[in-house]
């Protein structure tokens, strides 16, 4: 079954111990033991610091494409209310073209009216939305996006859900969802953008941070950079302190 990728509305505004001393330290047995050496202790600091900054990093999953191996396919831009001028249209389609190029996921986004919705009869934008992913696809590899405005044919009161297959989780992950869909908001809030730019646009700039990601150099890089500072200061720190026993 499908589920929630997140959404957004016209009002959301989400996108705007002990003491320290540098004596000895005293054990119950009433032994001592002395304090690191300023060298060694910054070692140890530093190798702390690459552990903990680079853990996140083991952890995070990048997103991945998802097999083709379905196939209902076909890309879909359902503007029920004609939000979208002819050129803003073709434009959203080759965003999205490119988006289910990078993903393997095929995108499908419904653009209708309030009117149109409270006719549904649906208590919630997201119940209406996996209810109509149910109707519309027979596998968990699409991504549906319901977009509903007031029948105005004005901007001041608009909301959309996504509603995403369960085998696009690989390539949908919740930071790029999250990404997503605070760049939507934050673009249909905008005076200065129309629907289909603003779409446009958020696609654009998902496909663009998607490619980074799905790079395979991307995390080793990262993991390179946190690991060969406290590794070279270590080494630095020794060969200055190797210099300073020679001139003795």
């Amino acid at each position: 079954m499908a589920y929630s990728s997140g959404g957004g509305s016209s009002n959301d505004s989400s996108w705007e111990g002990s003491e320290y001393t540098r004596n000895q330290y005293y054990v119950p047995d009433g032994s001592s033991v002395k304090p690191l050496s300023r060298g060694r202790a910054i070692i140890c600091f530093c190798l702390l610091m690459s552990m903990i900054c680079g853990a996140p990093m083991m952890l995070y999953q990048d997103p991945k494409p998802v097999a083709m191996d379905y196939s209902d396919t076909a890309i879909s831009v359902d503007d029920q209310e004609d939000l979208l001028t002819d050129n803003e249209e073709n434009q959203l389609q080759n965003a999205l073209h490119e988006f289910q190029r990078i993903t393997g996921v095929t995108p499908s986004i419904l653009l209708m009216s309030e009117k149109v919705y409270a006719e549904t009869g649906n208590t919630s934008l997201e119940e209406y939305a996996e209810i109509l992913y149910d109707q519309k696809f027979d596998d968990e590899k699409h991504w549906l996006i319901v977009y509903e405005q007031s029948s105005t044919g004005r901007r001041e009161e608009w909301e959309y859900e996504g509603m995403q297959g369960d085998d696009t989780g690989s390539a949908l992950t919740s930071n790029v969802t999250s990404s997503f869909n605070n760049r939507l908001t934050y673009l249909l809030n905008s005076d200065d953008y129309t629907t289909g730019r603003a779409f446009t646009d958020a696609f654009g700039d998902l496909n663009q941070e998607l490619v980074d990601e799905m790079s395979p150099d991307r995390r080793d890089g990262i993991l390179l950079y946190f690991l060969s500072f406290p590794v070279g200061l270590a080494v630095i720190i020794v060969i200055v302190r190797w210099i300073r026993s020679r001139r003795k």
